[in-house]
């Protein structure tokens, strides 16, 4: 899409400036990133992020500008800006400025924005919190038990779930890199064997590590059966991640708390919440996220009595004062939006709603 002179100077001199690719008339690829330098003062109290000027790719070049006028003088010479219009492939990861202006907007939208956009196709939503407390030095995998019913659940569906992301990656390879090792489900069982080895030997390790393997780490040294080709590394890393938390796993169901799995939202007096519990899951995986801490994810059905819940908070971060997080809107199984608290960032699925 065409892209003024002038539209292309506000958004270099945005405070959040976004990376610009832009075309010059005979096509080549121009690419604009804004460099920031942050400071920080010497006991930590504060800082600031300064604009230090912009960096202007192409043909395997790169030129350096002090301000967005120097990156419009630069851009002139390169014949990507031609009376006063350039050609904008992307800006932000986006095709067009509307695009990214969008979901600009829909990073600052407030908690009756989200109710407002997703009463109408939504009928439940989740929020997260972790499923174990009472860490210390005795209790590295916190006190609560875990029974063997929900461990067994977590770990089939993180398994599943790693088996699948790995098969990605080996199936972004090439023909060539592909041939240079055995098919998907071999190269997994080859390397799950491996693994299995390196645990038996390293086990007093393991032990005093609480349950990390470093298994992962020697393909980075060259120390596996397979270093190549290099997205391998994604195959070792799932099953080093598997074993990680299959370990925590085991380690939890011989705590001795028992706890129940709702008992948030009873201490807190979350009657509407409790009242409109559809269901747990006790997970390592949920919309927004995968990770080693083992948590709790409830679904709730949607209705005026939740939305006035919700709206107490006056965004989706805010929620996470509650002891709960990470809000998601679902209609069925299919997700409409997924916001992750602690990275402070949040997205919209509701395009992909299949009518």
């Amino acid at each position: 899409m065409k892209i003024s002179e002038n539209q292309l100077k506000e958004l270099l001199i945005a405070d959040d400036a976004p990376a610009l690719e832009l075309l010059s008339a005979d096509g080549a690829t121009v690419n604009i990133l804004a460099e920031m330098v942050l400071t920080i003062n010497k006991d930590f109290s504060s800082h600031s992020l300064d604009r230090a000027g912009y960096q202007i790719s192409y043909g395997g070049r790169k030129k350096k500008a002090k301000t967005a006028e120097g990156v419009i003088s630069k851009l002139k010479e390169l014949n990507v800006l031609c009376g006063c219009e350039a050609e904008l492939a992307r800006v932000g990861g986006y095709k067009t400025v509307e695009e990214y202006k969008a979901a600009k907007d829909f990073d600052k939208i407030d908690m009756a924005g989200l109710i407002q956009k997703y009463r109408g196709i939504a009928d439940s939503f989740v929020l997260v919190c972790q499923y174990n407390d009472g860490y210390d030095e005795s209790h590295r995998f916190g006190s609560v038990k875990l029974c063997q019913k929900d461990a067994e659940a977590a770990f089939e569906v993180l398994k599943k779930q790693q088996f699948e992301l790995a098969e990605s990656q080996y199936d972004s390879m090439t023909d060539e890199e592909k041939a240079s090792v055995p098919a998907f489900a071999e190269l997994f069982s080859d390397i799950q064997s491996e693994y299995d080895e390196h645990v038996k030997t390293h086990s007093e390790d393991i032990e005093k590590y609480g349950g990390y393997t470093f298994f992962a780490d020697k393909f980075m040294h060259g120390e596996t059966k397979y270093v190549e080709p290099k997205k391998v590394w994604h195959i070792y890393h799932a099953v080093d991640f598997i074993g990680e938390c299959k370990y925590a796993l085991d380690k939890m169901q011989q705590n001795s708390d028992m706890r129940p799995t709702d008992l948030i939202l009873r201490q807190n007096n979350y009657e509407v919440l409790l009242n409109n519990l559809i269901r747990t899951e006790i997970t390592f995986t949920w919309h927004c996220t995968t990770t080693n801490m083992l948590s709790t994810v409830y679904h709730f059905k949607l209705n005026e009595d939740t939305i006035n819940w919700l709206l107490q908070f006056k965004d989706d971060y805010e929620i996470e004062k509650s002891g709960l997080e990470d809000l998601a809107f679902y209609r069925g199984d299919e997700l409409l939006f997924s916001s992750c608290t602690h990275e402070r960032i949040h997205f919209d699925r509701s395009q992909n709603l299949q009518n």
